[in-house]
């Protein structure tokens, strides 16, 4: 890692902005930020959204920050890799897909409220997200479960695009509200 930042350093005139996705500790403070791939679980029969994701990643949000480490959220858009049973995959151990536990697709309105939670929280939270970002996960996770590619429109189409869409809106406008108010008041 070490080697790493003075690369980039000589390559580009900056330091990268390391992130640990587990919340891996290095001496030397070399991992900058703590952040997850994205939250799974779930139970056979399906936990809901809001149970298996939204909440558990908001509190880690939080808890993470409480402990000092500076954060980038990760907001996922779901998560069953029941595709990934019955030892399809060589990296994990056989188990029939019908023990996998899995959460329920968000409805749309839960992945927008949850996109602009995190939003939110990096916007409420400097300090901790010194960075400014947060992250979606992920691009093309279909057999994870936590995609947002549009598919073909008998699956959905471009609707979980279009609810994080939804959510980029509303915080760009309530940011805008935010600036604008805090113009008036230094003025």
């Amino acid at each position: 890692m070490t080697a790493l930042r003075a690369a980039t350093k000589k390559a580009i005139g900056v330091e990268p902005y390391i992130t640990s996705m587990n919340k891996q500790q290095l001496p030397g403070g070399l991992i900058d930020a703590a952040s997850a791939y994205g939250t799974g679980g779930g139970t056979p029969e399906g936990t809901p959204y809001q149970q298996c994701i939204a909440e558990p990643e908001t509190a880690h949000w939080s808890a993470w920050a409480n402990d000092g480490w500076k954060v980038i959220p990760t907001v996922s858009a779901g998560w069953d890799n029941r595709p990934r049973g019955d030892g399809m995959c060589p990296w994990m151990d056989p188990v029939p897909s019908n023990k996998m536990g899995y959460c329920v697709d968000p409805t749309m309105k839960e992945l927008e409220d949850h996109t602009l939670t995190g939003l939110k929280w990096v916007q409420d939270n400097p300090k901790a997200a010194e960075a400014n970002i947060m992250l979606l996960s992920a691009w093309n996770e279909h057999d994870e479960g936590h995609w947002i590619e549009p598919a073909l429109d008998k699956y959905g189409g471009a609707e979980k695009l279009d609810a994080i869409s939804r959510a980029l809106v509303t915080a760009g406008a309530r940011t805008t509200a935010f600036n604008n108010d805090r113009q008036k008041q230094e003025e």
